[in-house]
């Protein structure tokens, strides 16, 4: 029998290639369960789900009738974005502000070898207090200008963006994988929880979205699932202002309602909902206490993306994916080697200097310097 190619040999299901599969190779990429171990799932791992062998044959992936196709697969390649090997092209990702600056972190982590570009819309943030029209014409916009910077997949960064628009710019950029962070974190929180109570802190737009009950839902059927709006806590964040008596008297006024008649709480697991939320996590877990556990999706989209990375074979030239970056024990510590010298690029539409300051303080380095970017302006190759 003839060898089935290459790029055949790595198929994975439409899921996988878009972006959105449920990333759960392993425990170590789940944030925030680290002060217990995360829980074993009954229903096994899908044949092509992250982590799991991977046969060569040339099978076609089942799909609804109502799903559309991958774009490899519309060109007669099952698996891959239209793969290539030693890929220097940058990822792209954007967020509405500095928040995230968090996953870009972990992408770092993860991925060291990969050159970025990052973009923060500070000047119109929040996303989160926004119609659902405006969020995705700015994304799209944002969207735009990495395609034309040639990223090779991106990251939607932002909760907010990522509930309501991602499907939008999928169809926008068909050729361009494109990865969202609420999978991840829904993800992440139904492995993290032991009682099934699990509690959403995110943006008014990403509550009305329906998008992370939808998706917890997915992963833990019998989740009781309760959302806070905490749009507020944005503009406190994007003025730096991370630990501050002002700031807890507002996580004390949007946890209040999650704690039970008996002044304990009615959730064991808090899923941070918004990229701009892990800035101020040790104050939100000061205000809950050691009973609750606290989970963001950061290091959850970055496990994704180094999949996703992987399995289109997009991997930049001598790079070596995040080996060292488990999130459970040492990926906050030990980056992977890399061998390779990346670009890294940060940009914000906003107050380029008060970004500069807050990278330095988030990435313990001077060398970071945010550059302003004017969306407005005529495009350049």
């Amino acid at each position: 029998m003839a060898t089935a190619p290459s790029c055949v040999g790595r198929a994975v299901s439409h899921r996988t290639q878009r972006g959105d599969a449920p990333w759960r190779s392993s425990p170590c990429a789940i944030v925030g369960a680290a002060r217990r171990p995360t829980q074993q799932r009954s229903a096994p791992l899908s044949r092509f789900a992250p982590g799991a062998p991977r046969s060569c044959s040339p099978r076609r992936t089942p799909r609804s009738s109502s799903a559309p196709r991958s774009v490899a697969a519309r060109r007669g390649c099952v698996g891959c974005y239209a793969p290539r090997m030693n890929d220097p092209r940058p990822i792209g990702l954007f967020d509405s502000g500095v928040g995230g600056l968090t996953v870009l972190r972990e992408v770092w982590r993860r991925l060291p070898g990969e050159s970025t570009i990052y973009v923060g819309d500070s000047a119109r943030t929040p996303y989160g207090t926004r119609p659902e029209s405006e969020v995705i014409a700015f994304s799209e916009e944002i969207a735009d200008y990495l395609v034309a910077r040639g990223a090779k997949a991106i990251v939607i960064a932002c909760n907010t963006a990522s509930a309501v628009a991602l499907q939008a710019l999928r169809r926008r950029h068909p050729t361009v994988p494109i990865l969202g962070v609420v999978r991840p974190g829904a993800t992440a929180a139904a492995l993290a929880t032991r009682t099934g109570h699990i509690g959403v802190l995110a943006t008014k737009a990403t509550v009305q979205s329906g998008a992370y009950f939808a998706a917890i839902k997915e992963e833990s059927p019998a989740a009781v699932i309760e959302e806070r709006a905490a749009s507020e806590l944005v503009p406190l964040i994007e003025s730096g202002e991370l630990d501050s008596p002002r700031l807890d008297a507002a996580i004390a006024d949007l946890l209040a309602p999650l704690r039970s008649s008996s002044g304990g709480w009615r959730i064991d697991t808090l899923l941070l909902g918004c990229t701009h939320f892990p800035l101020i996590r040790a104050a939100i877990a000061r205000g809950l206490g050691e009973s609750v556990a606290v989970v963001d999706a950061a290091a959850a989209a970055a496990a994704g993306l180094a999949d996703l990375v992987a399995v289109n074979r997009l991997d930049a030239p001598g790079s070596t994916r995040g080996t060292a970056a488990d999130a459970g024990r040492l990926g906050h510590e030990a980056p992977a080697h890399v061998a390779v010298t990346p670009t890294r690029e940060i940009f914000t539409t906003g107050d380029a200097a008060a970004v500069t300051a807050l990278a330095a303080r988030l990435f313990r380095s001077d060398e970071l310097v945010a550059e302003h970017l004017d969306l407005s302006a005529p495009r350049h190759p």
